[in-house]
């Protein structure tokens, strides 16, 4: 059994700390861990008779209180009781949760407590925890179910709010999932182009030309969020009719959610107003320089001019664009004829 005059290299308090729903750091750097316990008196211990969880101090007692989470259903209930004691004594009531143990500290916790109620995932009772679940979100996101993705997203930002983090705090991954996020129509329109090109599913140019005639009133973005939401949930549907996978392209979440950078509240332009000409047909150049450095822009141009794109140092977009306007007319309008299937003219 381990506690602080056992755990030398302070091994196991590093793991409990990782795995902690409560973490009182500040404590842990108060402690005094050259402590001679062998030879220490018996009553500043919880556990007197094997001279162990030592709680003479605030930061000794919440040390114990961690070493209990891991171990718990091995410990003598009145320890844990003579612990709880001297944390209640020492003002540190929030740290008496861990002395339910670590799979109590689940099983106790109700589903309101947790930013994935439906699966009780992802605890968030305070502001230690809720940073932490959002980290671990935020490495597994691309492993979760698009529908617990939005479920953890909006309960995100809407604890998170409550708690007293300003937007900038958010991660911006909680405003696309939880639908807040504004929308760069002209972004959602490529995106619709390039469903229809790998597809063919004529419902997408029926969103697209919709899309467009939005971009043309309201200009490049929308922050109406239930016109924002209905493209979303259109495309969504489009996707599940089409068979998308959304390992290959991005979600609808993604493409519809683009726009708004909350960590400066300025908007995230996807293409200036630079045109270019191709044949006969004007392409934004942002447009064009993304889409050419995408996978499916790679694989429409080939291998010979990806090659020769690349000769005067690394691949880019832009000198795509300078070779294509370099080819003959008639190719060029090939070329442009293509290409409106993916981008936007």
């Amino acid at each position: 059994m381990f506690d602080i005059t056992n755990d030398k290299d302070l091994s196991y308090l590093q793991m409990v700390l990782h795995d902690a729903p409560v973490k009182p750091l500040e404590l842990i750097k108060q402690a005094n861990v050259d402590v001679d316990y062998d030879n220490a008196p018996e009553d500043i211990f919880a556990d007197p008779i094997e001279k162990k969880f030592p709680v003479h101090t605030p930061a000794d007692a919440a040390i114990s209180a961690l070493y209990i989470y891991k171990q718990a259903s091995e410990i003598d209930p009145d320890v844990k009781e003579n612990v709880r004691a001297a944390l209640e004594e020492y003002g540190l009531n929030d740290l008496t949760t861990l002395l339910e143990g670590e799979k109590e500290f689940v099983k106790t916790a109700s589903e309101a407590d947790f930013l994935l109620p439906s699966k009780m995932k992802f605890p968030a009772m305070n502001k230690e925890m809720l940073e932490k679940s959002a980290s671990v979100i935020a490495t597994n996101l691309h492993r979760m179910d698009l529908s617990d993705k939005v479920e953890t997203a909006t309960n995100l930002v809407k604890v998170a709010r409550e708690m007293g983090y300003d937007d900038s705090e958010i991660p911006q991954w909680a405003f696309v999932y939880g639908q807040e996020a504004a929308c760069n129509l002209h972004k959602v329109a490529m995106a619709l182009g390039v469903r229809h090109a790998v597809t063919q599913n004529e419902g997408y140019v029926e969103v697209m030309n919709k899309v467009k005639e939005l971009h043309k009133q309201a200009g490049d973005v929308s922050y109406d969020t239930a016109l924002n939401r209905g493209i979303c949930l259109e495309i969504f549907n489009l996707d599940k009719e089409a068979g998308v996978s959304y390992r290959d392209v991005e979600d609808p979440f993604e493409v519809v959610f683009n726009t708004i950078d909350k960590q400066t509240g300025e908007i995230e332009k996807t293409a200036s107003e630079e045109k270019v000409t191709i044949g006969d047909v004007e392409f934004y150049k942002d447009d064009l320089v993304e889409f050419f450095e995408s996978e499916d822009g790679m694989n429409i141009i080939g291998e010979d001019l990806r090659k020769e794109a690349s000769e005067k140092g690394d691949y880019s977009g832009e000198a795509v664009i300078a070779i294509l306007q370099g080819l003959p007319k008639e190719a060029q309008e090939v070329l442009a004829d293509l290409l409106t299937g993916y981008v936007e003219a």
